[in-house]
């Protein structure tokens, strides 16, 4: 039997298709201070409508378990967003770059996460 993903859930998966290939341009752009300065108000902007995208798709889950298994995601997710934040500010002062990678690294993973949540809440 094929489901048929929820429109939610469609949207959900582009936001963070996208947030993931923004954040895997970081180390080829860290270099260049204008591109790199784009890059991060890209993704500010994407993790918005990452964001957006999880509270539309928690409407659409029917069971506790499952709001609340994407409630979690969703706080982890917003934790290490907060991290990559410092981490780009710590950049900017310090210039350690290896920090921002794998700061953007756990951003991928927990957004990652979310879909394998979303994929096993919705089914």
């Amino acid at each position: 039997m094929v489901l048929i993903p929820l429109p939610e859930e469609v949207e959900l998966h582009k936001k963070s298709a996208n947030l993931k290939l923004i954040l895997s341009r970081i180390p080829d752009e860290i270099s260049d201070r204008k591109t790199f300065l784009e890059t991060i108000n890209e993704t500010v902007n994407t993790i918005k409508k990452l964001l957006n995208a999880v509270s539309e798709v928690s409407q659409c889950i029917l069971s506790l378990q499952g709001k609340q298994g994407l409630e979690h995601r969703n706080k982890n997710f917003l934790k290490h967003d907060k991290t990559f934040s410092d981490m780009l500010k710590e950049y900017f002062q310090e210039g350690q770059a290896n920090a921002v990678f794998l700061s953007a690294t756990c951003l991928i993973h927990q957004t990652n996460l979310i879909m394998f949540t979303v994929k096993d809440k919705c089914e």
